[in-house]
């Protein structure tokens, strides 16, 4: 039987005996069937980032699934007790009293404990990605 649901998921053709298929990309199914799209998800972690991590957020720019955090001390990298999904954010600039402040924040939703890690992007910051 053909799904009620009018948008189906589109197939790419590069062989006759290969096919791909997926969603459009701004929708993705939940496990209850319903379709959520990208900007009701995004609202809705915006949400829950403004009110659980810190009220000045004001949009996401960016996300992660999952990250692991690992410090660096005495020259080497260890793991620690942080990861989860994690958000590129902007902030209002009014909130901070830092002037080396951008207005752009880090937070990762730590699954490992309540303690969730909020870094403010300052000027002076560095990072290094492996």
């Amino acid at each position: 039987p053909k799904p009620e649901n009018s948008e189906q998921p589109t197939a790419i053709s590069h062989q006759p005996s290969h096919y791909l298929s997926f969603a459009p990309l701004s929708q993705f199914e939940t496990m209850a069937g319903t379709i959520v799209t990208q900007e009701a998800r995004k609202k809705a972690n915006l949400r829950m980032l403004q009110r659980t991590c810190d009220a000045s957020i004001t949009d996401i720019l960016a996300s992660s699934a999952h990250v692991v955090l690992y410090e660096f001390a005495q020259a080497s990298w260890s793991k620690s007790d942080v990861e989860g999904s994690l958000f590129l954010t902007t902030t209002t600039a009014s909130n901070s009293n830092s002037k080396s402040s951008t207005g752009f924040m880090v937070v990762i939703l730590n699954r490992n404990s309540q303690n969730n890690f909020i870094m403010p992007i300052t000027t002076s910051l560095t990072l290094q990605h492996q």
